[in-house]
């Protein structure tokens, strides 16, 4: 994964850098060197950032199918 992609994903997992920080412990300082381009992950770092993003996706996903399931039980008016 290169910085623009942690990025991407971090965005649209709806995480900021301060939540990988908490998550990770890779300080936010480290994160913006790396989504900006100017350092890369070490083997370690990459592996605990995709745990935490693909947890918050998948989180992500469960509330969406949670509340769409929940709006197809809704009576709609004609």
């Amino acid at each position: 994964m290169n910085g623009k992609q942690l990025q991407q994903w971090r965005e649209e997992s709806g995480l900021s850098q301060l939540e990988i920080e908490r998550e990770t412990g890779i300080n936010r300082a480290t994160l913006s060197l790396i989504e900006n381009g100017y350092r890369e992950f070490s083997p370690k770092q990459e592996i605990a950032v995709r745990k935490v993003i693909l947890r918050a996706l998948r989180a992500r996903s469960a509330s969406i199918s949670k509340a769409a399931a929940q709006a197809e039980r809704l009576e709609i008016p004609a």
